[in-house]
């Protein structure tokens, strides 16, 4: 029985990072790709987790079912996935949000609960099983905590490697469900020849194998996948969707136009579905340059939408064209190709070409509007813009847009908008603002080139050099370009006191850019007033001060008192489930932020992460009784403050080789420190009550409820508040609280 349980229990890791990725990307599609809700999302996952193991812990104490019982769990998991990724294609119907409008924050954590709940829950039911089953079969009573762990995690390990490079590339998300399915019957078949009596486990392993395999007779996997996304694009003409390693692309047809959505926000349209704005953002900034014989121009995304059109009507242009996920260039290849004529593609991410490339412009454009996620938001920062400073010559130029409004102009966005412009002007010295509604253009240079901006230069240069354009007339331009609208614009940001700047491990400008959109959708909702709350930088400081302040004096009162010594172990298993989730987090933005393709390799992350947990958990087991717990809350601390110093040298790091390495180091070894823990605190709180299910549901309880505060609190508002730095300081925090608390409590009480 030992070998089948051990395989049963590796595919309940293997079934579950597949699960659980398969979801995560599903949901960030539809949330629109927002990193942040990443926390969220994960947060749920782990919180109906604690569910299933808290529910079976109390049952199984006194069960005698074995075989059968762990085999109709894995059913109920299967049937579970299967009924996620369909509630999922259903949820802008079931919450009444159309394509192209975003979720508010009190829907994304309603739906992501009722899409990972049953999956979930059921997962950790078979990870508290998988102990009980283990406990028969070894000397040791603590072993089985320990060994269930690392067996699962090395299924989980191979499962997002797999997921990764074979299932994402070859299958669809309904046909991945059903391989899952096989897989796990497989298992309980094998399991199953140990207790071939139990007719109840043959009846369903039997039943459920001719469902799956008649269901993959008659290609029931492509018609659910079919069906279910013409569901989620009701009332479109849905003619193309497909995942890249970025997010997912889908395009929509409407008469004679085309409309491109990226991970389902609209990001163009063709033919040119603004012709007014293209052709002030292209035409009013390339009036600006100098007469030269062959202008070198950069397009950066967007380009697609009558942009790169409107430049060549210039002569003796050079145009080099990256866009922000390259799989969008290829699909849109074969709408318009006659649009690439002349341009020079690179099928490759922006920071990577603006990096790499020797070649210095006359004129930059950055054809997206806003940074809502981490992706576009290291377009936006610090550390951005000083490498594209030097790829522009002396007298060149670059042009943005960020969102505005000639009417109102809402707080978020004045926030948003001075904290880009305080950003830019560290690396250009002289900053235009265009205001206008729905988009601000911005051009700026290190030339002074506002002794050239007049309605009259612009004009004359389109005259000039023979452009023809539908808009810009010249009593079009006077009326565009007044000067008053620039001087109450910078007046209504000067009166905001605020200095921040956009940076890649601070994205400040993403919290305002969300809190605008959020509002829009939800203003005076409950999720949105929270929100709020909570992205107020002096009010998640004085709650965090609190929680910190009252987590000291609670403690030293009950140390004074000598009595409820278990407390102090249960607040290190929580502070080490929120050190986790965040940490994974953390290290996730980062790579999102160091190479933007986490929507593809978010398996082989958390693979990576579950990697160095099994480890850690194997030494742990080998040594438990030998390591301290203030010893492991120590070792926490070293690695936390060697991972802050990893992420700050990866700045400095120019090979892509070197950085991937030292990225899974970071991965690993902070991992790895997590699962060291987990043997001793079975240990000690083993030793107080000697019941093995018991024990395992509460260091699992109290781990998944710090990572779901991790998740909610760490991932979701203190990372995009306060950056990487703070985030990590505050984990510091909670470990040394329990490392001094830990340390009295072994010499002292």
């Amino acid at each position: 029985m030992y070998g089948g349980l051990i395989t049963s229990i590796f595919v309940v890791g293997f079934s579950g990072i597949i699960a659980q990725t398969l979801l995560v990307r599903e949901l960030l599609s539809i949330f629109e790709g927002n990193e942040f809700s990443l926390g969220i999302i994960f947060a749920n996952w782990l919180l109906s987790e604690t569910v299933g193991i808290l529910f079976l812990s109390k049952k199984l104490e006194k069960k005698k079912e074995k075989v059968f019982l762990f085999v109709f769990i894995q059913c109920l998991f299967i049937i579970s996935f299967l009924f996620s990724i369909f509630l999922l294609r259903y949820l802008r119907i079931i919450f009444g949000v159309p394509i192209g409008i975003s979720f508010d924050i009190s829907q994304i954590v309603i739906s992501s609960i009722m899409v990972l709940f049953l999956p979930a829950f059921c997962h950790g039911c078979l990870y508290t099983y998988s102990a009980k089953l283990l406990e028969d079969t070894q000397q040791s009573v603590l072993l089985p905590i320990s060994y269930a762990y690392i067996y699962e995690l090395g299924g989980t390990m191979i499962g997002g490697v797999v997921f990764t490079f074979v299932l994402l590339k070859l299958f669809d998300s309904f046909t991945i469900v059903f391989i899952v399915a096989i897989i796990n019957i497989l298992a309980g078949i094998l399991l199953s020849f140990y207790e071939i009596k139990d007719r109840r486990t043959t009846v369903l392993l039997t039943s459920i194998s001719i469902f799956i395999f008649f269901s993959l007779f008659v290609g029931l996997p492509k018609k659910f996948e079919e069906k279910t996304n013409s569901v989620l694009w009701k009332n479109y003409n849905l003619v193309v969707s497909k995942n890249s390693i970025y997010g997912k692309i889908s395009v929509t047809k409407q008469e004679h136009q085309y409309t491109f959505y990226f991970n389902s926000l609209p990001v163009f349209t063709i033919p040119v579905a603004d012709i007014t704005f293209i052709e002030e953002f292209v035409h009013i900034p390339f009036s600006l340059l100098e007469e030269k014989n062959k202008k070198q121009v950069l397009v950066l995304s967007g380009g697609v939408e009558g942009l790169i059109s409107e430049i060549k009507k210039y002569k003796d242009v050079i145009i080099d064209y990256v866009e922000l996920d390259p799989e969008l260039i290829k699909i849109t290849l074969s709408y318009v190709p006659q649009e690439f004529n002349n341009v020079n593609l690179y099928f490759t991410d922006i920071r990577y070409f603006v990096n790499k490339t020797q070649k210095v412009y006359d004129i930059v454009y950055i054809g997206i509007k806003e940074p809502k996620d981490l992706q576009i938001n290291r377009i936006f920062t610090t550390e951005f813009f000083k490498i594209l400073k030097n790829k522009i010559v002396g007298n060149g130029i670059l042009v943005f847009t960020t969102p505005g409004s000639l009417v109102y102009l809402p707080k978020d966005l004045v926030v948003f908008n001075k904290i880009i412009l305080e950003t830019i002007k560290r690396f250009f010295n002289y900053v235009k603002v265009i205001p206008g509604d729905g988009y601000n253009i911005i051009i700026c240079s290190n030339f002074d080139f506002e002794k050239n901006f007049s309605p009259q230069n612009v004009f004359e240069k389109l005259n000039r050099n023979n452009i023809v354009t539908k808009s810009l007339t010249k009593n079009y331009l006077e009326y565009r370009l007044q000067q008053n609208r620039s001087l109450q614009f910078l007046e209504k940001l000067n009166s905001i006191k605020l200095s921040s700047l956009n940076q890649d491990y601070n994205p400040q400008a993403v919290v305002y850019i969300l809190r605008y959109w959020i509002g829009k959708v939800s203003k005076g909702k409950i999720g949105y007033n929270l929100f709020k709350f909570f992205t107020e930088p002096k009010n998640l400081t004085g709650m965090l001060t609190i929680i910190l302040l009252s987590t000291i004096v609670i403690f030293f009162i009950i140390f004074l008192a000598k009595k409820n010594k278990k407390v102090f172990v249960l607040y290190s298993i929580l502070t080490t489930g929120y050190t986790g989730m965040v940490l994974s987090l953390l290290l996730m933005f980062v790579f999102q932020i160091v190479y933007g393709y986490i929507y593809y390799l978010i398996a082989i992350l958390t693979s990576a992460f579950m990697l160095g947990s099994a480890l850690g958990c194997l030494i742990g087991t080998k040594l438990q009784r030998k390591l301290s717990l203030p010893l492991a809350e120590g070792l926490i601390i070293i690695s936390l403050l060697f991972i802050g110093w990893m992420i700050k040298i990866l700045t400095t790091i120019y090979n892509e080789v070197v950085i991937y390495i030292l990225f899974f180091v970071m991965l690993i070894i902070s991992s790895m420190i997590i699962g060291l823990q987990i043997p001793i605190f079975s240990k000690i709180l083993y030793e107080e009550k000697q019941k093995l299910i018991e024990t395992t549901g509460t260091v699992f309880a109290f781990d998944t409820l710090g990572g779901w505060i991790g998740g909610v609190l760490g991932g979701m508002f203190i990372f995009p508040l306060f950056g990487l730095k703070t985030s990590l300081v505050i984990i510091i925090l909670l470990k040394f609280i329990s490392l001094v608390f830990n340390y009295a409590k072994e010499k002292f009480i």
